[in-house]
């Protein structure tokens, strides 16, 4: 990562504007707002102190990532809470639907849900960046330190995993 003369510009400029993109990551992972935006301020925290090791940071936005991946998984085992994915409203979005189909719609989110906690850790990160947040492989390989190899093993692991679990 280049860093100019002045930390504080580096950090308005190039760090602060991840903000909302470490929200939806932490968010995806503990599900609570509260939660993500305590997490989100953490990294941003830590970041911050260690100003001095800038310069060796040659993915900033992945650095920042992992920041907030590890520490939000850090948080849902110290609540011992399942890892969830989906949010029930990318299902629903649909105005006119009627209540059956509603019903059908989050019956299948719950389980979409249970089957993703069944997942290996990576294989679900993996999944939910490359699902939800839209990420590309390399931009998932960046922030989970993985090979695009990796990344597509673990997201074709996961959705066989999902599918066979999804037809029982």
């Amino acid at each position: 990562m280049y860093v100019a003369m002045d930390p504080i510009e580096t950090f308005t400029e190039r760090i602060l504007p991840l903000k909302n993109k470490l929200l939806r990551v932490a968010f995806g992972i503990v599900r609570q707002v509260e939660e993500a935006e305590d997490i989100v301020q953490e990294v941003m925290m830590k970041i911050w102190d260690k100003r001095n090791e800038w310069l060796n940071l040659s993915n900033c936005e992945g650095y920042c990532m992992a920041m907030v991946r590890n520490m939000s998984i850090d948080f849902l085992r110290r609540k011992k809470s399942p890892l969830v994915s989906l949010n029930e409203a990318q299902l629903l979005s649909t105005k006119d639907e009627n209540m059956l189909e509603k019903m059908s719609n989050k019956e299948a989110v719950a389980t979409i849900q249970q089957a993703m906690q069944l997942l290996p850790e990576k294989q679900f990160l993996s999944l939910q960046l490359r699902e939800v947040e839209g990420k590309s492989y390399t931009e998932i390989a960046a922030m989970l330190n993985m090979t695009n190899e990796q990344v597509k093993v673990n997201i074709h692991r996961a959705r066989n995993s999902l599918r066979r679990q999804l037809i029982k």
